[in-house]
């Protein structure tokens, strides 16, 4: 009830907890959290595409590292008496896009004109007067197309800079977290080649992989949850037939470096360099691994086993399809390996790959969470450790 009697909604109640050991754990989302989901809604609802328009409402990221400010730090500081500290502001920070710029080492004193403490935090009444976060004030305005103003005191002079907190392009990263799937097709795309399937890294498969890292030897990975290795794309190994010679060279984990001698960080780079100057194809890893098989060779028994049943067709990928192409000797196989079933036999060679369930598991592993399959018979799915004398370097 606000000071003339008047009930306000001040929060939607839910609860989120998924262990059945919890007990009572409920939360509160503040309204003004939702205002600008409402206003999203409304927005879209009249535009051009319609109301089945599917939108991701994505709030510009803070990105930046605040301290505490003390009397020392506000005595160095020329004069500034109120905010926290900003010593380090990202490349892809919302204080780096504010117009003006906003520069590191600086005083933050004030968003939309609610003063900051020296904890970064301010009292608003969207918030009931309670002391927030100065990143929740700037989340919590209806219309994301307005923008704010950021105060901040640089040698004791203040200056005012405007932000916009509506997400832009150049907030991606290259490797990042893939929360709707069904609407990024791109992030599921995959090439498969010697019985290695590669995909462009996203966080789902890191965090898949070192979920339970011990067992998988897989902890290495966590180098990947620092934002300075995730500004560009890499390409990662998500699966590897346990028919193919591979299985016993790489492992899901390992990040390709380069195809064929060639830099590579996205699945465009991996087809543009897919065809080797000689008569072998190679794949090397970050960390030193190197595969290397008979190009023509491999790329026949993989038609072949294309060819083998419908279920195989996954094997047919931009690359192969295009190195078929590209080829005299192979050109009739992909007319083949795209015949039905009933065309005739596969021949002796139709045993690589494996089914098309199996791949498409493989692919989204980590898009759908779980960890890496066991392979059958048991033991474990980190195949080079059978074959090397140590843990296999991912």
């Amino acid at each position: 009830m606000d000071s003339s009697g008047e009930y306000q909604v001040i929060g939607i109640n839910y609860a989120s907890a998924a262990s059945s050991k919890a007990q009572n754990t409920n939360y509160v989302l503040p309204s003004v959290h939702i205002f600008p989901v409402l206003h999203e809604f409304v927005e879209h609802e009249g535009s051009e595409s319609g109301p089945d328009e599917h939108v991701q409402l994505r709030f510009a990221p803070i990105g930046a590292t605040f301290i505490e400010s003390t009397d020392a730090i506000y005595n160095a500081s020329g004069g500034c008496t109120s905010g926290p500290l900003v010593s380090k502001i990202s490349a892809r920070s919302v204080l780096a896009f504010a117009e003006p710029p906003i520069p590191e080492q600086v005083q933050l004193v004030a968003v939309d004109g609610v003063q900051l403490d020296k904890f970064g935090m301010g009292r608003t009444p969207g918030f009931s007067g309670h002391p927030v976060p100065f990143g929740s004030i700037l989340t919590a305005r209806a219309d994301m197309n307005k923008t704010q103003s950021v105060t901040i005191c640089q040698n004791g002079k203040e200056s005012t800079h405007v932000v916009s907190m509506r997400w832009r392009p150049e907030y991606d990263l290259g490797v990042r977290e893939v929360m709707e799937p069904h609407y990024e097709k791109m992030l599921l795309d995959y090439e498969v080649f010697a019985g290695v399937t590669l995909m462009r890294m996203t966080l789902n498969h890191v965090h898949t992989l070192i979920n339970d890292c011990a067992k998988w030897g897989t902890c290495t990975l966590g180098r990947w949850m620092l934002e300075r290795n995730q500004l560009q794309p890499r390409v990662m190994v998500v699966h590897v037939d346990q028919t193919a010679y591979a299985y016993g060279v790489v492992a899901e984990g390992m990040t390709v470096s380069t195809v064929n001698g060639y830099a590579v960080s996205t699945l465009e780079d991996v087809r543009k360099h897919f065809l080797p100057k000689g008569t072998t194809w190679s794949l090397a890893t970050d960390r030193g691994i190197v595969l290397t098989v008979k190009f023509q060779e491999t790329l026949a028994a993989q038609l072949f086993s294309a060819w083998a049943a419908p279920s195989n067709r996954y094997l047919l990928t931009p690359a192969v399809k295009a190195a078929v192409a590209g080829s005299p000797t192979l050109k009739d196989l992909v007319s083949m390996a795209s015949a039905p079933h009933s065309a005739g036999s596969p021949g002796a060679n139709a045993t690589v790959g494996r089914s098309a369930s199996a791949a498409a598991a493989a692919a989204s592993s980590g898009l759908a969470g779980g960890a890496p399959a066991e392979p059958a018979g048991g033991g474990s799915p980190r195949r080079g450790l059978r074959a090397r004398a140590g843990p296999l370097p991912v």
